[in-house]
């Protein structure tokens, strides 16, 4: 309970909660019928609504983020440097277009705000493609790692007999397997919200406006 508690505590814990919620109910939402079908497609509305109006608050600290992160000298990687300079940006801009489209919504703007969650949805899915590009790159980068400890231990250490060593390289070895299979499921995680970001762009661009309600809170989940 202490765990659950700390993480609704805090923005990014109750963020997540809330999109568990929202896309567990257009799972059942989409295999339900009648009635009950959508007045529970319009609770996921809701549980949405709120995740908007929570992220109306993320511009400055994700600007904080990217002026840290510069141009990102410091990271020795070209690809990830890239990838996170576009992807940062990318989501920099999607903040003040999500919220043209909520003041639109709301009669604020005269803007059609069907086209600024258009164009919002588009600049999510270019951080998810970046987010995909560096997970696969940390994927190769930490099998070089991997594959220059195993040279190195036996370069350091031939006596296989030794048990300190083989300790300290067995677990490294397990802390490098661990990252790895952190990136496969960010893949897995942000490939399904690529699925979904595309679902949600107007007709015409790959699978957009084809995916069930059903379909949606799966790949959500």
């Amino acid at each position: 309970m202490d765990v659950t508690v700390d993480i609704l505590g805090k923005t990014a814990g109750r963020d997540k909660f809330i999109r568990t919620t929202q896309y567990a109910l257009m799972i059942v939402a989409g295999t339900a019928k009648g009635p009950i079908a959508t007045k529970l497609g319009g609770i996921a509305k809701q549980m949405s609504s709120a995740r908007l109006v929570l992220r109306l608050y993320d511009d400055l600290p994700m600007l904080k983020s990217i002026l840290n992160y510069g141009l990102g000298k410091h990271e020795q990687d070209l690809i990830t440097r890239i990838s996170t300079i576009v992807g940062s940006w990318s989501i920099m801009a999607f903040y003040p277009v999500e919220h043209t489209a909520f003041l639109g919504d709301h009669k604020l703007l005269p803007v059609e705000s069907k086209n600024w969650y258009s164009a919002g949805t588009g600049l999510w899915a270019v951080l998810l493609v970046t987010s995909i590009i560096k997970s696969f790159r940390r994927i190769c980068l930490l099998r070089r790692q991997k594959a220059k400890v195993i040279k190195q231990r036996r370069l350091e250490s031939p006596d296989k007999n030794d048990s300190t060593a083989n300790a300290a390289f067995r677990q490294e070895l397990r802390g490098l397997a661990h990252e790895e299979i952190k990136e496969y499921w960010m893949i897995i995680k942000n490939g399904a919200d690529l699925i979904n970001a595309i679902s949600w762009l107007p007709g015409g661009y790959l699978w957009s406006g084809k995916l069930s309600t059903f379909q949606n809170g799966v790949f959500g989940t």
